[in-house]
């Protein structure tokens, strides 16, 4: 006498010729599983989606980055809100050239007044801090002075304040080594 398989919580499936058994808690929570995740990936959670920033009134602004007239290669310039430290950055190329993003993958800057802050870029990318001035030890070695072309006055402390306009899109920022502008 052949033994009947219990039917209770299995149940039987007849498909090519094969019997497949399934234990219905199991394949319930596979299902589950798998319908979750296909309404998450419908849901539209894809790395290449982007926020709208179409309401903020982005402006894109590029120009140069100058000291005494000079081109200042390699420097990190922000244009911040003093408000509420919303920024606007940019990194100047070997001509002084910069362009501002607002974030990794925008252009462009809210309209406004903007406290403008200038830093070392290799500085900043090496661990640097936003403060040029301060000193830096390493493991076994003297104190010694970041080397810095940029006048504290441009620092995190900025009295350089400009106007951003809806219309604006050549923008050249002239740095003073007498700080001249920045008070």
């Amino acid at each position: 006498m052949e033994a009947k398989p219990v039917t209770l919580n299995n149940f039987r499936k007849v498909q090519f010729g094969f019997a497949i058994e399934f234990y219905q808690p199991v394949a319930f929570s596979v299902l589950l599983l798998f319908t979750c995740c296909m309404v998450l990936f419908a849901s539209g959670c894809s790395p290449t989606s982007s926020p709208d920033y179409s309401g903020l009134g982005l402006v894109e602004i590029g120009g140069r980055v100058l000291l005494d007239g000079q081109a200042m290669p390699n420097v990190e310039v922000r244009l911040v809100t003093e408000e509420d430290g919303i920024y606007s950055y940019g990194v100047s190329d070997n001509d002084g050239r910069y362009s501002l993003m607002f974030d990794s993958r925008t252009r462009g800057i809210i309209p406004g007044k903007k406290q403008v802050v200038v830093v070392n870029a290799s500085a900043k990318a090496e661990g640097g801090s936003m403060n040029e001035e301060e000193e830096e030890e390493t493991e076994g070695a003297p104190k010694k002075k970041v080397d810095s072309r940029i006048p504290k006055c441009y620092g995190r402390e900025s009295k350089y304040i400009v106007e951003v306009v809806g219309t604006s899109n050549a923008f050249d920022i002239e740095l003073k080594t007498d700080c001249s502008n920045s008070r």
